[in-house]
């Protein structure tokens, strides 16, 4: 699978630069030539074609001409919204709400951390509807989920030893003790054999026992001799458990049995197929947080590496911690656990996290403004379209996952939609506002002509507009 897995991202790359960038090129030229995208002819402004009496469906479908602002280039989702946005974070009184907002979005967020809880049911595999699902249901609603242990003594003692036998009755009467496994049935073919023999003597070469397995048929498979049949290689008996309907207890359960097997005098394991899916029960909260946190860690040493501020940096990194701090938080409202399904999601939706945030303090950073609040208008003039685009179009991507029947493409919309939907608030709300207050006093600047700076509504950089390419610096502001 993960080979698989690397040949998709490796084939998405190819296409990126194969594909894409020389079509944009393309595009990109056709517009400076005032040629139509789709028929490459040469295309009219709109006044012209008017004036020359083409009905209005043509002048819609066939003018253009060469965009000469910013404007020129943004559709209506770009413009609009962050113009919006951008009042709100230039204004007081809307900047005392939206903080207001932000402290009542970690006091819900962390509420629901502190309510989250670990859980996967196996019907969660299978789509909705399936005989599968059904049974699988229908089974965890209306009977007990107890389930057989193996416990398996893997080294070669003298069984007809009374001491040896002691010490197997006493590990498993211990086992039984545990809360969470029965005190009978139990099959034991030890006890069994002692109680139908006589003498309690194995015979010569174990005949006596072998011809009571096969007899019994039942206990045939829970012993198994040596070659010459000189001794008794391994065996096996069963005890059953209580009721594990939870995931939680499972886990819980594995741990204990964990460490009753080291408590045996006798070397054994206990053992029991579904113990596979236990295993993730154990572990999923710790290796779910081990592995969240080595991510951040991981896109703050990114965010070091290219970003050229260091408190642009924190931004980024709070942004994210904050954003994840809701991706979790909210899980409980969606009616989702941890499990090893969400596991997978929520580490991908750290990458989803830093986007935006990243775009934005990038875009404040190259900011020629010389007030925090200007430069947040900037910011969001240069980024804020592209934001709302990037989230629009991910989210219009993930809309075709809520007509699923999956639970495993179900969860995934919701984790990745929630990741979408903090992190626009957290790139056009709250970090604008935050950076409005206390952003960092630097910008960067034209090495040899640092007092002159891109006009960003008229489309015109005036230190690139001639043509010359000046190197950048940081510049403190005054």
């Amino acid at each position: 699978m993960s080979y698989f897995s690397g040949l998709a991202v490796f084939f998405c790359y190819v296409n990126q630069l194969t594909i894409l960038a020389p079509s944009i090129v393309i595009h990109e030229q056709w517009i400076n030539a005032a040629k139509h995208s789709v028929t490459c002819k040469s295309t009219k402004p709109r006044s012209r074609l008017r004036a020359e009496g083409h009905s209005a469906c043509y002048v819609t479908c066939c003018s253009g001409e060469k965009p000469t602002s910013r404007a020129d280039l943004e559709s209506a989702l770009e413009s609009y919204p962050k113009r919006f946005f951008q009042f709100l974070v230039r204004n007081n009184v809307s900047r005392v709400i939206i903080f207001i907002i932000y402290s009542g979005y970690i006091a819900i967020s962390v509420w629901g951390v502190t309510s989250l809880k670990q859980g996967f049911r196996f019907s969660d595999l299978a789509l909705e509807g399936s005989a599968y699902y059904k049974s699988s249901t229908w089974d965890f609603e209306n009977f007990k989920w107890e389930i057989p242990l193996q416990i398996v003594f893997t080294s070669p003692v003298n069984y007809e030893d009374n001491a040896t036998q002691q010490k197997i009755f006493d590990f498993i009467k211990r086992l039984k003790k545990e809360h969470l496994i029965k005190d009978a049935p139990e099959i034991n073919w030890l006890s069994t054999y002692q109680t139908f023999s006589n003498n309690g003597s194995f015979g010569d070469k174990f005949e006596s026992l072998r011809q009571f397995l096969n007899k019994t048929e039942i206990f045939s498979n829970d012993v198994k001799f040596s070659a010459d049949f000189s001794s008794i290689d391994l065996s096996r008996f069963y005890v059953f458990s209580e009721n594990l309907r939870t995931s939680d207890v499972q886990g819980q359960f594995l741990l204990r049995i964990r460490e009753l097997e080291q408590s045996s005098e006798i070397p054994c394991f206990i053992y029991s197929p579904l113990f596979v899916f236990f295993e993730q029960y154990a572990i999923v909260v710790k290796s779910t947080l081990q592995t969240v946190g080595i991510a951040i860690a991981a896109m703050f040493v990114v965010s070091f590496l290219f970003m050229p501020h260091p408190l642009i940096v924190a931004f980024v990194t709070v942004s994210l911690v904050s954003i994840l701090l809701g991706v979790f938080g909210f899980l409980p409202f969606w009616g989702l656990n941890i499990s090893s399904v969400t596991k997978i999601e929520l580490i991908l939706s750290v990458g989803f996290s830093v986007d935006f945030s990243a775009h934005l303090c990038h875009a404040y950073l190259t900011s020629q403004s010389d007030d925090r609040r200007n430069r947040v208008r900037d910011a969001l003039e240069l980024a804020g379209g592209p934001i709302i685009n990037g989230a629009l179009s991910t989210v219009i991507g993930l809309v075709m996952l809520v007509f699923s029947h999956s639970f495993i493409f179900q969860s995934f919309f919701k984790v990745l939609f929630t990741v979408i939907v903090l992190g626009l608030i957290h790139a056009v709300l709250f970090l604008p506002m935050f950076l409005s207050v206390i952003g960092p006093k630097v910008r960067i600047l034209p090495e040899t002509e640092p007092d002159k700076r891109p006009d960003l509504y008229n489309g015109v950089d005036r230190d690139t507009h001639n043509g010359a390419h000046h190197p950048l610096v940081l510049k403190e502001m005054t």
